[in-house]
């Protein structure tokens, strides 16, 4: 049996085509962040926190995937509003300016980026975010201002 090069390259460009159509279906599921988690039950959608940041280091008790030190529903990556009122701002970053290297566990709310403390990194991540609300998150239980928490995931 004979096939011509020009039907295999149309099949093999098929096949091609059928993959990048499931490829970018995804199966339905949203990932805005491509952490591994979907983005309804995400609770820091646009800075990834999820599974796929990496290996998890088990040997750093103080990495934990969607990490939610006061449960408001925003994760730490994406929460720079400490004192729950609603906004990014100088109040907040002042807080953490000095908490920076503590491990008070009262402080674990400042680690935004879950390495076990609130330091120069979490500032510069901080700063960038003045002005801003926390978030965004999938969370339904997730809200400006609140005075009520979140179930841990």
């Amino acid at each position: 049996m004979k096939t011509s090069i020009g039907s295999g390259l149309a099949l093999l460009f098929s096949i091609l085509l059928l993959l990048l159509l499931v490829a970018s279906i995804g199966y339905g599921v949203d990932d805005a962040d491509a952490d591994g988690v979907p983005d309804s039950f995400d609770n820091c959608i646009t800075y990834p926190n999820g599974p796929l940041l990496g290996p998890i280091d088990v040997s750093n008790p103080y990495y934990i995937v969607q990490m939610d030190s006061d449960e408001d529903g925003y994760g730490n990556a994406c929460d720079c509003d400490f004192n729950n009122d609603g906004g990014c701002g100088l109040d907040d970053t002042s807080r953490l300016l000095t908490s920076i290297g503590s491990a008070n566990p009262a402080d674990a709310e400042l680690d935004m980026n879950g390495d076990g403390a609130p330091g120069l990194d979490d500032l510069t991540t901080k700063l960038q975010r003045v002005g801003f609300q926390p978030g965004p998150s999938g969370l339904a239980c997730a809200a400006a201002n609140q005075k009520f928490t979140c179930p841990p995931l």
